[in-house]
């Protein structure tokens, strides 16, 4: 397996024991984030697993803090984050481009114990949600639990620490706990989500270079979801106009410089 590391945007004092976390690229199995909340200093790691007849994958942000090389089967892409921000990003799985968002925060003198990386704060969701949290302790780690509004919903003891969560519909407050081998027991920040099983777009903005990005969620018992502009043009994007039963991130790479400011989109069945 071959492994590409881009720069780091700035030079910082190193964080001991950052967070890695692995994200695959392609239909291979494994733990697929598309939205992540990291801390400053963690490295995302995205491998590719595309098994199909596409080929290569890459990787990039639209502010080009970074490119990866075309990625063949197996091969990763490293990325360290030292600046805080919301830096959305690209990856060509499934022959459509994907889009997604790393958001990068802050922390002052002692980095947190334990961060939830998967939810991301304030997404909204229609199926199973993926649960995943990392330590800066994270060799020590033999246990994670996660918690629904104070509730155990379940433990993970390997890494990287994920389950699989089918909420009911509702608001909810997530936290991870983590165990050390030695007993000791540290807490995440709460993460908020919601889980509401209808048609939205919302969070719609416009990317510095030029993008229309929104958020996602569509969920149907059948047809397709078509997303149509406000010249009742249909969007051309076949992985989103076929994904009736995911949230998720779009960024219209077709209207750039065209007056984005007065777009919006309005979903419907078809």
């Amino acid at each position: 397996m071959l492994c590409h590391f881009a720069a780091v945007l700035l030079t910082l004092e190193p964080r001991c024991r950052a967070a890695t976390v692995t994200n695959i690229l392609g239909l291979g199995g494994g733990v697929v984030f598309y939205d992540l909340a990291i801390n400053v200093g963690d490295t995302v790691v995205w491998t590719n697993q595309q098994l199909n007849s596409f080929g290569t994958n890459f990787v990039e942000s639209y502010g080009g803090e970074w490119k990866s090389p075309p990625l063949l089967l197996g091969d990763s892409f490293a990325f360290t984050f030292t600046n805080v921000g919301r830096f959305v990003y690209r990856t060509g799985e499934r022959s459509y481009p994907k889009a997604g968002i790393v958001t990068v925060r802050g922390w002052a003198g002692v980095p947190p114990p334990v961060t939830i990386n998967s939810p991301v704060d304030g997404s909204r969701h229609t199926t199973e949600i993926l649960l995943q949290a990392t330590a800066t302790n994270q060799e020590d780690v033999v246990a994670m639990d996660y918690f629904a509004n104070s509730q155990l919903i379940d433990t993970a003891t390997n890494p990287p620490f994920t389950l699989r969560w089918l909420p009911a519909g509702g608001d909810y407050v997530l936290t991870a706990r983590a165990t050390t081998q030695a007993g000791s027991v540290t807490w995440s920040d709460p993460v908020h989500v919601a889980a509401h099983f209808d048609l939205e777009v919302w969070g719609a903005s416009i990317l510095p270079t030029g993008e229309f990005l929104f958020h996602y969620v569509s969920h149907g018992t059948g047809g397709n979801i078509g997303l149509w502009t406000s010249d009742s043009v249909l969007l051309t994007n076949r992985s989103l106009l076929n994904d009736v039963y995911n949230p998720g991130v779009y960024v219209d790479e077709t209207v750039r410089g065209q007056g984005v400011g007065q777009r919006y989109y309005r979903v419907i069945f078809y």
